[in-house]
């Protein structure tokens, strides 16, 4: 439905249709778990030696409460789907320092 497309960020007919695989094959345990997870999640501490990109316009982990590395401005929840290209690039820069 138009509410789990916007938490995801899926545009356009190709991403709804991979939108549709995706939650048909996910449990519906699944599901429960991880929205109990984000919902109650305390993390106090950044671990260390992580690069963290993230997708400024997700909407599920929205950016302002996050410390990431890199954002990608444009990129929703599921942006290693139509963002692949970018996130490849940011990984194989980060690792060349």
């Amino acid at each position: 439905n138009f509410i789990s497309r916007w938490c995801f960020g899926v545009k356009g007919k190709d991403m709804k249709k991979l939108f549709a695989e995706v939650l048909k094959d996910t449990s519906a345990e699944f599901l429960k778990w991880a929205m109990y997870a984000i919902a109650t999640w305390e993390n106090k501490e950044n671990p260390q030696n992580v690069f963290h990109i993230h997708g400024g316009s997700d909407n599920l982990l929205p950016i302002d409460y996050v410390d990431a590395d890199f954002t990608i401005k444009t990129g929703g929840h599921l942006m290693v789907f139509d963002h692949a290209e970018k996130i490849s690039e940011e990984i194989k820069r980060y690792f060349s320092l």
